[in-house]
């Protein structure tokens, strides 16, 4: 595939514009043929959906890919804004190892940020559409400061750490883009779609256009976003439904219990996450032995607010209690409960007890965040990874510095310590180079009771102490076989760094190894890190969000 002509300007009103004025004097002498590309160094007139103005200074990508008139018929052009976010989301997740979200029908999303924008346009005598004008703005090394705007900004120098050069991104869009959307049938976009996408299930709400100005529709930036139902005044919420085959995105609003169809030209719905004030968010781990429930008053936090824990032996009254203290908590009016989990029985009863208790709950999609997609290191694979080693990943990759994300020949280990023991090694670029799982320590101490009745039972729980878990040796039956336990994880912790280091060749990135699980607070002295008990649920947070970013 031909790479496409590009025009390079310095500074222009607008690409779109531009493209459109070229496309005019199409018979004019070295005039290009689509398709073709327009970039722009600066644009003075940028626009976005709905009039808004795009601010486009220097140090951000600004292009507009012209193609042929499309064969689709009229009943899918609203797919094609959608088609062109799942190739850009593709590339780029190519090009940098990010997986961006799209919110519906032409946003760019990382971390519930606004990273970029599509606008586009074509014409039609009435029975034929012209050319097909694809606008792309995103930011690269600026994050514009918006003043009045609604949503959070980003740019992708704040998510990596350092510059991008715009040229070999323009050219890689030059090079790659036709291609791909050659190669994606618009009648797949839908399935393509829900890779990228903001889901089914997920709130969004409208602010009404007639709001009285005392009655702001946003909470004010100090005020706590639990502590007054301003925030809600002349706000509309609903909650998303499923991706028609036209394009279109049916909606639930939820005062009138109506289902809209939202148009693929305009609507003035926003993903609650993508607001500019604080939104909360909650979460929950559904493990081996207990349910934990993290609140967060700002979903863009990385440390939880309030968190609970709900072990299996308890009634189930007590997370029910639970459920309905948390949501009497905030005034926040139709609160979603996000849930990871490793048992489907747990979930069943968990949503039906949310239900109850007037909440939504959603199952958190596992698709990764930050993955490598280049041959020779193709990141992690999610059929063969648990949503819940997938969520610690993620977390631990959301505490990088822009620093430690550098350094690509060091890596990480992440070890939850549970009724199983999961260790996975992740480089500070989200490749995973394997794992290994392994008994927990109760599990391992129970095993040897049961196949050599002559061993004790222990209740590791209450016997094991750190006096015991240091020491190392045991001097009688009940030490030693606890000491194994112990000695058999911190081996494996430690046989995994000897591989990454002498068969790979890897550096250990300074406390690099993080701990989490029941067990992960005795373990983590004996190897000289730090535990995090959250991890899981910080993970979903990022799962959630689509992205690690940590708040301004």
């Amino acid at each position: 595939m031909p790479t496409m002509p590009v025009v390079h300007l310095l500074t222009v009103d607008s690409t779109s514009n531009y493209a459109a004025q070229l496309l005019k004097q199409s018979s004019a002498p070295a005039t290009p043929v689509p398709p073709f590309l327009v970039w722009s160094e600066q644009q003075t007139g940028g626009r976005g959906r709905r009039g808004h103005e795009w601010i486009s200074p220097v140090g951000n990508l600004y292009l507009t890919m012209v193609l042929p008139a499309q064969a689709d018929p009229p009943t899918k052009q609203g797919l094609l804004p959608l088609k062109a976010g799942v190739i850009i989301a593709r590339l780029l997740q190519q090009y940098f190892g990010l997986r961006l979200t799209l919110k519906w029908p032409n946003d760019l999303l990382f971390g519930g940020r606004k990273l970029g924008g599509l606008l586009l346009e074509t014409s039609s005598n009435g029975t034929q559409f012209g050319e097909l004008l694809i606008g792309l703005g995103l930011n690269l090394n600026h994050t514009p400061d918006i003043k009045g705007g609604d949503y959070l900004p980003t740019s992708l120098s704040e998510i990596l750490g350092k510059d991008v050069a715009i040229n070999e991104l323009v050219q890689l869009f030059a090079r790659d883009f036709l291609a791909c959307w050659q190669a994606l049938a618009t009648a797949s976009v839908p399935e393509a779609y829900a890779e990228f996408g903001v889901g089914p299930d997920e709130l969004c709400f409208q602010d009404s256009p007639d709001a009285s100005p005392d009655a702001s529709t946003e909470a004010s930036p100090d005020a706590s976003f639990n502590s007054s139902d301003d925030a809600n005044i002349g706000r509309r919420w609903g909650r998303l439904g499923v991706l028609r085959d036209d394009g279109s995105q049916m909606m639930q609003v939820l005062e009138q219990e109506e289902s809209i169809a939202l148009s693929h030209a305009d609507h003035g719905w926003r993903w609650s996450f993508q607001s500019k004030y604080p939104m909360p968010l909650a979460v929950a781990d559904i493990g081996n032995t207990a349910v934990k429930i993290a609140w967060y008053d700002d979903a863009l936090s990385p440390t939880p607010d309030r968190v609970l824990v709900h072990a299996y032996q308890e009634n189930d009254d007590t997370l029910r209690q639970a459920l309905t203290t948390l949501k009497q908590h905030s005034s926040y009016p139709y609160p979603t409960l996000h849930i990871v989990s490793v048992r489907p029985e747990q979930t069943k009863l968990l949503t039906r007890l949310a239900q109850e208790c007037g909440w939504s709950a959603v199952t958190v999609r596992k698709r990764p965040v930050r993955r490598h997609c280049k041959l020779h290191s193709p990141g992690y694979l999610l059929k063969d990874l648990g949503i819940d080693r997938l969520a610690a990943i993620e977390a631990w990759l959301s505490m990088l510095t822009s620093e430690q994300r550098q350094l690509q020949d060091h890596y990480g280990i992440v070890v939850a310590a549970g009724t199983a023991t999961t260790i996975d090694a992740v480089g500070v670029d989200g490749r995973h180079f394997g794992g290994l799982i392994l008994p927990g320590l109760t599990l391992a101490m129970q095993s040897l009771h049961q196949v050599a009745s002559l061993l004790p039972e222990i209740a590791a729980e209450q016997a094991l102490t750190a006096e015991i878990a240091e020491q190392g040796l045991g001097h009688d039956t009940r030490t030693a076989m606890m000491c194994a336990a112990v000695e058999m994880t911190l081996g494996a912790i430690n046989q995994t760094r000897t591989r990454l280091q002498g068969d790979m060749h890897l550096h250990e990135l300074p406390h690099g190894i993080c701990m989490t699980g029941g067990w992960g607070e005795r373990l983590a002295p004996l190897i000289g890190t730090n535990y995090q008990p959250n991890l899981v649920l910080n993970g979903a947070r990022v799962l959630v969000l689509g992205g690690w970013q940590k708040p301004n």
